[in-house]
């Protein structure tokens, strides 16, 4: 794919973000068809995902202010790896976590100043070719939801783009995350099935 024709319209080029997918094989069992070219009856024999790819491009925001009995840290790759295997206790953490590959700038977490825990933790990646900064993660402990620390971690990392990228993708296929990113701003949606096979028993 060409850059120029990724960076007009990021949300339907493809499902990914440009660097990803240009460095990502899909498996021989796998199709990835944009919503407004999906076809149900072409694809019996598949199970199908819908995620939703968003868009910021304004990012003149002020610098976010964390909430009050949190402190904003950059936590250890090791400090992530137990944060995000405490948001996911049946071990299916998202497939996408590559924690060694993060640059520390991008990588974010509040902690709870009362137990000195992380209780909320984030990471995003720049490809500075195309100038786009992509979140790949916010994760929130389950005590800790609903109080506003995912949308502040969001933000966070908005700004801290606003320096290194013209633009912020992310993908998402579930109802709550889509909200938060709604929520901090992005738009210019676009649906993504992402079909596997089924496996014939």
């Amino acid at each position: 794919m060409e850059k120029l024709e990724y960076i007009t319209d990021p949300a339907r080029a493809c499902f990914l973000s440009y660097h990803k997918n240009e460095n990502t094989e899909l498996p021989s069992n796998m199709r990835v068809v944009r919503g407004d070219d999906y076809k149900p009856e072409l694809y019996k024999g598949f199970d199908d995902t819908v995620y939703t790819k968003l868009i910021l491009r304004d990012k003149q925001i002020d610098e976010p202010v964390y909430p009050e009995g949190f402190k904003l840290v950059t936590p250890t790759k090791e400090q992530l790896t137990a944060h995000i295997a405490q948001c996911f206790p049946d071990g299916e953490t998202p497939d996408s976590i590559d924690l060694w590959r993060y640059m520390e700038y991008f990588m974010v977490a509040l902690v709870d100043v009362t137990t000195g825990r992380i209780v909320a933790s984030a990471a995003a990646d720049v490809d500075f070719g195309v100038k786009e900064g992509s979140i790949d993660w916010v994760e929130v402990s389950p005590r800790y939801r609903r109080k506003g620390l995912g949308t502040y971690l969001v933000t966070e990392l908005i700004y801290r783009f606003r320096r290194f990228s013209d633009f912020i993708s992310v993908s998402t296929k579930d109802s709550a995350a889509l909200a938060l990113f709604l929520k901090c701003g992005f738009r210019e949606d676009c649906a993504w099935h992402i079909l596997k096979a089924k496996k014939i028993v």
